[in-house]
């Protein structure tokens, strides 16, 4: 099994929604200006890959020097691989 965590953020203010999905499984996060932890576990087959696809419906953010224009932030994300514990 694989485990991604993380934060998500935004820098406008207000709230909005951004909707995680992978494998047709919807998520709906409400972002504003405080972090909101982010979680997902599924199992990975050797050899393959599974995408996360995000969409987040506030406004984009300008940034001075920046060429892309930001939505929202991911922070420390991570994954790990997990073992479930089996009994004997």
């Amino acid at each position: 099994m694989i485990d991604v965590t993380g934060k998500l953020q935004q820098f406008s203010p207000g709230s909005f929604n951004l909707f995680a999905e992978r494998a047709g499984q919807l998520r709906q996060f409400v972002l504003s200006a405080d972090p909101v932890e982010f979680h997902d576990r599924f199992v990975l087959q050797p050899h393959n890959s599974e995408e996360i696809r995000m969409r987040f419906d506030g406004p984009l953010l300008i940034v001075p020097g920046e060429t892309r224009e930001l939505a929202f932030q991911a922070i420390d994300f991570q994954w790990e691989e997990w073992e479930p514990m089996t009994k004997s």
